[in-house]
């Protein structure tokens, strides 16, 4: 499928399946669709007309907005993949999430060069579940950032999730490195 032009690119809705590869190819669009899905990487909605997610971005609105620097504004699926499109992309970003029990506005800006500036500075990624199995998205709900440290604890504390850990933000970095890191850039190939 061509490349949308750079005006349209992030402005119009998610594809139709049927768009999802070109006439003609060996790979029918439907066995491709539920290849991604079985590796739990694209779903479509309930009506299964459009895409609803590409791991790691939504197409419904999300908690964590990925602003692109003279791009799109994203959805991301979890606090980790929010770190991780800029990464991908090999670009500047800035990350608009809220913490989920206070509502307190977290920004994470990351330059080009790698630079990033968080507020608060406190800031820490919860990574929880409330279960070991099902899809990614069933995952991403739980993984959250959080204002600080003792805010995090308390969400543990106090919430039904069964599993968690409490990630420093260089932790949280390393994770999005190591799932999207230079993924699509030319450095990458």
């Amino acid at each position: 499928m061509p490349a949308a032009p750079a005006s349209t690119r992030g402005r119009g809705p998610p594809p139709h399946p049927s768009q999802t590869s070109p006439d003609g190819t060996a790979f029918p669009p439907d066995a491709a669709l539920e290849a991604l899905a079985a590796a739990d990487l694209v779903h479509l909605n309930t009506a299964g007309d459009q895409v609803e997610i590409a791991y790691p971005l939504s197409a419904a609105p999300s908690p964590h907005r990925v602003d692109i620097h003279n791009g799109p504004s994203l959805a991301a699926m979890c606090a980790i993949d929010a770190l991780g499109v800029p990464l991908m992309a090999g670009t500047a970003a800035t990350i608009v999430s809220h913490a989920p029990d206070t509502g307190q506005q977290i920004r994470v800006s990351r330059r080009r060069d790698g630079h990033r500036h968080w507020e608060p500075a406190a800031t820490v990624v919860v990574l929880a579940t409330a279960t070991c199995t099902g899809r990614i998205a069933y995952a991403c709900r739980h993984t959250a950032f959080h204002a600080a440290h003792e805010q995090a604890h308390r969400h543990l504390r106090d919430s039904a999730l069964q599993q968690g850990q409490i990630l420093t933000q260089q932790q949280a970095l390393a994770i999005a490195e190591t799932e999207f890191g230079l993924l699509l850039t030319e450095d990458s190939r």
